[in-house]
């Protein structure tokens, strides 16, 4: 997220960790400040610290759309766990256990309740891990691992984020990013290239609660399909150097876009 991003590209003085990795682990007096990619769209360009795990989760997430179609989407304990490999890589596995939803097919609504596909991502920092550039970039590769027993598809997919945060003045700090998905099209079986992008400003409200807001668009590679946005907003509060607790929604622009997600979230370093 764009503010915690924000908080280490401040602490310029951050001592290097370069030479640590998963089975040197960087010392606690060298970490760098928690840096995650929720609560918002737009993901951190900071890798998690070497040798060090984090957990970042969805503790409960609801997602409703009345608009062109039905469907209530209901999960829990979406987690994305991640594991600092290197200096400036880090691996991470993206997971629900309970996923339900309701949609509408014929006029029949119908109910699946299910776990969620396994989705595997690494992130790649290219430039201002340690907070000692005004800005910060990686590229983060993943693909999708169809392990579902009935909501989505049964196909592999793969995708790239590209996570950009910087500096503006009076304490403000700007994120934005380009996402690809090679998503497969049930029709005709062919993939299709989905292209999303985010633009999110975060600042400090007073002591460790801060707020951010954002504006996602995506635009569906399936022909005929209409593009889609979402205005975000969210309150991220730091328990301590380690943890952080968040809640939002994303609200729909369009009649393309679900009316709203709401969530409450965690993160925790360890």
């Amino acid at each position: 997220m764009i503010l915690l991003t924000l908080a280490a590209a401040a602490a310029a003085q951050s001592p290097s960790q370069r030479g640590y990795d998963l089975f040197n682990p960087v010392p606690r007096d060298k970490m760098r400040p928690l840096s995650a990619d929720r609560p918002d769209a737009t993901e951190s360009p900071q890798t998690v610290d070497a040798g060090h795990a984090q957990i970042e989760m969805d503790i409960a997430i609801y997602l409703r759309d009345r608009a062109d179609t039905f469907e209530d989407t209901l999960a829990f304990a979406f987690t994305n766990f991640k594991l600092g490999l290197t200096h400036n890589v880090d691996i991470q596995f993206v997971f629900s256990p309970y996923v339900r939803s309701e949609t509408m097919v014929g006029g029949v609504k119908v109910t699946d309740e299910s776990h969620s596909n396994l989705r595997i991502r690494s992130k790649i920092n290219l430039w201002g891990n340690d907070g000692d550039k005004p800005t910060s970039f990686a590229l983060i590769p993943l693909v999708k691992i169809p392990t579902n027993s009935s909501v989505g598809n049964d196909d592999f997919e793969f995708g790239l984020i590209t996570p950009f945060a910087t500096d503006l003045p009076n304490g403000w700090g700007l994120g934005a990013q380009l996402r690809f998905d090679a998503l497969r099209d049930q029709a005709d079986g062919d993939y299709e290239l989905t292209f999303s992008q985010s633009v999110v400003l975060g600042h400090e409200i007073s002591g460790p609660l801060a707020g951010f807001v954002e504006f996602l668009s995506v635009f569906p590679g399936e022909s005929g399909a209409d593009w889609f946005g979402t205005l975000d907003v969210g309150l991220t509060y730091a328990v301590n150097d380690d943890v952080q607790l968040d809640v939002g929604t994303f609200l729909g622009v369009n009649s393309a876009a679900p009316d709203f997600v709401v969530f409450v979230g965690i993160t925790w370093r360890f």
